[in-house]
């Protein structure tokens, strides 16, 4: 069992004061089986509009998402593959958007 922390930052411009969002998400990893692994995480996200007037955030949004995790190898060839779902609420507003991944590793030093 893992519990990841990351985070985001979007800026505009090269002031540190101007900055538009901070993203942190934390959550908990758990490796079930050789190859897979779930996520779940939450994630508070504070909106901005640029170049507001406003001191504080129009909007704060929470975000819920869970994750499956598949990696397994083809030769050289790495895949991962992963499934996503989202919750996301943001005053009464609600979404739930879905993503699927592939990605491929080939090594360079074959």
């Amino acid at each position: 069992m893992a519990y990841p922390l990351g985070g985001t930052t979007r800026q505009f411009h090269c002031r540190l004061c101007n900055t538009e969002q901070l993203l942190l998400r934390t959550g908990v990893k758990n490796h079930f089986a050789f190859g897979n692994a779930l996520t779940a995480a939450w994630s508070p996200k504070k909106n901005y509009v640029f170049e507001s007037i406003q001191d504080g955030p129009q909007t704060t949004e929470h975000r819920i998402w869970q994750q499956f995790l598949r990696a397994h190898r083809l030769g050289l060839l790495k895949l991962e593959h992963s499934a996503r779902t989202e919750q996301q609420f943001a005053n009464s507003d609600s979404k739930k958007p879905s993503r699927v991944r592939l990605m491929g590793f080939w090594p360079l030093n074959t």
